[in-house]
Formats: structure tokens, sequence, C-alpha cells
């Protein structure tokens, strides 16, 4: 394009003779040519795979860096500076920011005319990934839905760098390695090859089927879809958080891997946590597993206690189950945790930890991890839980006298058994033999631990609770 313009008369600057790109020097300036590059005694190799490492690894490429922000609040003022201060002030207490770069993580923001939705660019890859971890996070009141756009692209990893290059070098051009170069910064793209624009096709082609980006099918792409599918199938909402001490998101990330691995909840080796966030006034936050499985799995620690208090773990107002047609997607990826899944370790979910502890045995035995929120707060889910336990005892066990759910409500009865279920039997032999045969079995995927309570304060509590009457006529010990 022109430069020459008129300005007052003033004569046209000469044209300017263009730079040499940075990409055929070496560290000192000097002009290198490709076989000195990629195949000659390796002098500036390394500078050269370590400049384009760099690029890629620090997220140079637009699409990997950008977030899609959606159900942006209606009642508040809401521009470009409120969600640049807003993200930047999350991401910094999440703990989400690289430690070792200075100043704002948000690089810009643009709000869509009608203040619906916005897009959000991050200034690294790192930091848009870690971003997702804010999906549900308030602003104004309003949960914010954080996502990536449908046109992102991961970008390709250093191993697939260095298989670029090699692959370029070995065509003895300075076009491959710039093929190699164009495609970890995320230049143009034809639309007609979908190789960088002006370049040979036969070349970029190499640098593009090293890379694994000569389509949307190779596998880092399509674990990144996979993931990106399952993502609301595999969140879980952590509430009632401590807050007499702020809780961190690596806090709340070590919790829950400690206890599903003391719980043997986990389904193959290995952190089963991918990214944990805790809300910015530390009441609640969400943790992200690595399985659908391991999602389920994870609700069996709702009623344990961190910091004080009996946590609450439940799915999130937006959780999907998998569809059928998601299922068959996800079929030996990993992500499933079922037997027979990429990875899965058979009968690694299976509790081995020790029995209840006898010594202080009473006829009351208390059973944990029973229940969700939801069913708490419905009758008949509660009816149907009491039934089941009632019917499971009598027929395997013996006598039952009563069967207590703790329910939110009554001021009198103690917050640390809101959630329990409690069963009373004839006698304590019969007790203890019911809470060895109960505990470490799983009742709708969660595992329950069985435990006993002094038979004085039970009474208390069925004063709590005078509408739950005792067991039916007609059940008979065995």
């Amino acid at each position: 394009r022109s430069r020459s313009r008129d300005r007052g008369g003033s004569p046209a600057p000469p044209p300017r003779k263009k730079k040499a790109s940075n990409w055929d020097r070496d560290s000192s300036g000097n002009e290198v040519n490709a076989g000195q590059i990629l195949s000659g005694d390796g002098t500036h190799a390394p500078h050269i795979l370590n400049a384009l490492v760099h690029q890629a690894a620090s997220g140079s490429t637009t699409k990997a860096r950008r977030i899609h922000v959606g159900n942006l609040p209606q009642n508040g003022p809401i521009d470009n500076e409120v969600l640049s201060t807003f993200f930047e002030q999350a991401m910094q207490q999440a703990g989400f920011k690289n430690p070792d770069q200075e100043g704002s993580c948000v690089k810009d923001v643009w709000i869509s005319g009608e203040k619906k939705f916005a897009f959000i660019e991050m200034r690294t890859f790192e930091e848009a990934e870690r971003s997702m971890g804010l999906d549900g996070v308030t602003l104004y009141g309003n949960p914010l839905r954080i996502a990536r756009p449908h046109d992102y692209v991961p970008p390709p990893s250093q191993e697939q760098l260095q298989t670029a290059l090699l692959a370029a070098g070995s065509q003895n051009s300075q076009a491959a390695v710039q093929v190699a170069a164009a495609v970890a910064m995320g230049r143009p793209m034809s639309s007609a090859l979908g190789v960088p624009q002006g370049l040979n096709k036969q070349i970029a082609d190499v640098a593009m089927n090293a890379l694994g980006l000569s389509g949307m099918n190779s596998s880092a792409s399509q674990m990144t879809t996979l993931m990106q599918a399952s993502r609301k199938c595999r969140r879980v909402h952590i509430g009632n958080l401590p807050t007499v001490v702020v809780v961190t998101a690596q806090q709340l990330h070590d919790f829950v891997e400690q206890g599903m691995t003391q719980m043997a909840l986990t389904v193959k080796p290995g952190d089963p946590v991918i990214d944990t966030f805790v809300a910015p006034d530390g009441k609640f936050g969400f943790a992200e597993m690595r399985t659908v499985q391991e999602a389920t799995n994870i609700l069996a620690l709702s009623g344990c206690e961190f910091g004080g208090r009996a946590i609450r773990i439940s799915r999130p107002t937006d959780y999907a189950p998998p569809t059928l047609e998601l299922v068959q997607k996800l079929e030996g990826s990993g992500i499933l945790g079922v037997p027979g899944d990429a990875g899965v370790v058979p009968n690694m979910g299976i509790p081995q930890m020790a029995g209840p502890d006898t010594s202080n045995a009473t006829s009351v035995v208390v059973l944990k991890n029973m229940m969700t929120d939801a069913e708490m707060s419905d009758d008949a889910e509660c009816k149907e839980i009491m039934d089941d336990t009632r019917d499971k005892c009598v027929e395997d066990y013996g006598a039952v006298l009563s069967v207590l759910v703790a329910r939110p409500g009554p001021s009198e009865c103690p917050a640390e058994h809101i959630g329990m279920v409690f069963v009373q039997f004839g006698d304590v032999a019969t007790a203890i033999k019911a809470a060895e045969g109960l505990h470490n079995l799983k009742f709708d995927g969660r595992v329950v631990e069985a435990s006993f309570i002094p038979t004085l304060e039970y009474s208390r509590l069925q004063k709590c609770f005078p509408d739950q009457l005792n067991v039916a006529d007609g059940i008979a010990a065995e």
C-alpha cells in the first residue's frame, strides 16, 4: 500500500527498506540461512527453537487466549474497565495469575452492543486456561458463564514445535521455518489451504502435518474438544466453606485430592482434580474433576469437615448429565472414568478403609454420605431413603426400632448431624454387625461411613423431629 500522501506540500519520504525478519538472525543480530539454523553446526538452532517455543508457551496465539463471558448482569454498570478490573481481581484472588509476570493479566475486553456477553483476551494461554475456573463467579449478584469461544484453537505444544522445526529443517528451506513460526504464533491462515498466507503449500504441509495442525482431528485437539464438551458433567459445587480464614483455591484443591484418595474415590492413579475455584467472598467454590465418574464419586465427601465446618458438595445449577451421544464420543478417551476406559484401574474405586470404630459402640448406628442437599429438602426423597435403609437393615442384620433423618430446620438439632441417617437396633451386637456391613458400601454412588452415637443423644435428636415415625408395624427380626 502506497505511503505517499499530500501533507501540506511536503515531498513523500523515500521508500524504507523492509527490515529482515528476526527469524533470519541469530542472538547477535547476524543473518543466517536455513541450513545454519536447523541442519548446520547447531550454533544457532537453540536460539531459534527457544524463540519459537517461548512464543507458543507464552500463549501468543490470540484464539488460545480469548475467553467468552456470558450472562452479564443487567443491574449494574458494565464497561471495559469494570470487566477488566473485575477479572484482574478475581484472577488474583483465585491464584490464577502467573506469579512471575507483573501487570494486568487482562489484555483486552470487547463487550457486545446489548451488553449481554463479552470476549476477554488474557495475557497468556496459561492464564486463559485457568480463567475457566472462574465459571459461575458472581458480578453484581449474577453468575457469569465463562467458556471457550466457538473458534478456540489450542496452541501447539513444545513437542509439536520441535517436531515441526525438524521436519521444516529437513527441507533445507527458510520458508518452511517461517511456516512453523507462523503457525506457532497464530498468523493469518489461508481459508483455501489452511496454511499461513503467501507460503508454498507443499512446504507448509510438511510443517503443518508435523505440528498435527493439518486438520482439527489431531489427538490434542480432540481431547481439548472432549474436555470442553464434558465440562458440565465434571464440575461440582462446594458450599459452606469455612469463613474464619479465607480458603484459597490451592487449599480446596489439596483437601479434595486428599479426601478422594483417602476414601478411595479415584478411578486411576494421579490427581483427580483438574482445577478449583473459590468465590471472592470465600463462601463457596467449584472443583473440576478429570473424569465424569470421579465427579460423581466426590459427592461422597459432602458433609466432611473442612476447617471446622461440614462442607456441602453438590451438582452446580448448570449441571448437565452426559447424553448418549456424548458418552459415545467419550468412550476410550479416559474422561468417562468407567471400567474399561483408558487409564482406569479395575477396583481402584473400591474403598479399602478400616472398619468402623466399635470401641464406643451403642445400639444406634450413624450413616454418613447418604444424602445430598437436594434430597434433604425433599420430603419424598427423605422418606424413600428412610424406607430403603430400614429394609436393608432388617433384611441383612436384624430388628430395627427406629430410623431418623436429620434434616435442616429445627434449631435444636446440632449442625454436625444434618444430613445423616440414624438407625436404632434392639441391641449393641446387632448394631455392630450392621455398622461393619454398611461401612464402605455405596449408596446411590456415594460411599457410606458408619459410626455410633450415644443412645441418650439419639433420644434428644428424636425430639427435634417428632414428625418422623418409628418403624412400621409388622417388621420383625430375622
